[in-house]
């Protein structure tokens, strides 16, 4: 397919307005586009924001951490309030992603760009900075670049699983690193503990209290410490392969890779809470 005056991708920051943003129709030609689509930009960002403020809100709104936890896998798994969740975390990744593409134009007037300067063997290749749909499209190695259907579509499959393994791994480390809940022994004394004088004793939680291992050297060679290190290395590696994948601006791969994310949330979400499914995220989410 022969292309016409691509569009330009800027590899630096620049202020003047001629941007392609997402879409190959959305051209930024002046000063007064660019002055809405920069009012556009902030309320994504604080759409952005208020979704993830208001999965945090959901979750506190439901009943006690105790009895949720107590509920069945599956009953969890299909309740009304997972699957709003579920829905949001969805349309959350999505912002992310958007917005991510949007700081990819280099424009200051955009947003600073967060993300690696795209190799050479993209540029060469005529990369479209905005969504298409395109079978021979290079994804993340020069070998894996799909020449038929079938082969797109099998590459659109492995993205999904790529990106669901990888809410599986952010569980896997999460679950290696979960703090086993310490009971604390809270001694009562009065006159009237008993008839033979012995204080009376209740088991309670701690309550804002924070462990914190010692840095030593056991702590540092601790097998569940290196494994965590590890499975922390695959995650971010997998991450950002991942953006570079949503970085072609294909939306089939765009949508297997959002599909895969949040397929496999859906999956883990009833088994950790949005704090941890945050502190676990890195890169996009």
């Amino acid at each position: 397919m022969k292309m016409s005056g691509p569009p330009f991708m800027h590899m630096w920051f620049h202020t003047k307005p001629e941007d392609t943003v997402l879409f190959k129709t959305w051209n930024v030609t002046d000063a007064g586009t660019m002055t809405w689509v920069c009012a556009i930009v902030v309320v994504a960002g604080i759409l952005l924001e208020a979704m993830k403020y208001m999965r945090w809100k959901i979750e506190k709104w439901q009943k006690k951490k105790e009895e949720v936890v107590s509920r069945g896998y599956f009953t969890r798994l299909f309740d009304p309030i997972h699957m709003a969740q579920s829905i949001i975390f969805m349309i959350q990744l999505s912002f992310s992603y958007i917005l991510m593409l949007l700081f990819m134009t280099f424009s200051v007037w955009l947003g600073i760009a967060v993300v690696v300067g795209l190799g050479i063997e993209m540029m060469m290749n005529m990369m479209m900075m905005y969504f298409h749909f395109r079978i021979e499209e290079p994804i993340l190695f020069r070998q894996w670049k799909p020449t038929d259907t079938p082969g797109y579509v099998f590459s659109c499959i492995s993205i999904f699983i790529i990106a669901f393994c990888l809410e599986l791994l952010k569980f896997g480390r999460m679950w290696m690193t979960r703090k086993s809940k310490r009971m604390t022994v809270e001694c009562c004394c009065s006159t009237s503990d008993g008839i033979w004088g012995i204080p009376e004793t209740t088991v309670t939680e701690p309550r804002n209290k924070v462990s914190i291992a010692p840095f030593t050297m056991e702590s540092i060679s601790d097998w569940k410490h290196f494994m965590s290190s590890t499975l922390y290395f695959v995650q971010n590696f997998v991450d950002y392969s991942l953006m570079l994948i949503a970085m072609t601006y294909n939306y089939p791969l765009l949508l297997s890779l959002l599909a895969g994310h949040a397929v496999g949330y859906f999956l883990v979400g009833p088994l950790m809470t949005i704090e941890e499914s945050e502190a676990a995220g890195t890169c996009c989410s």
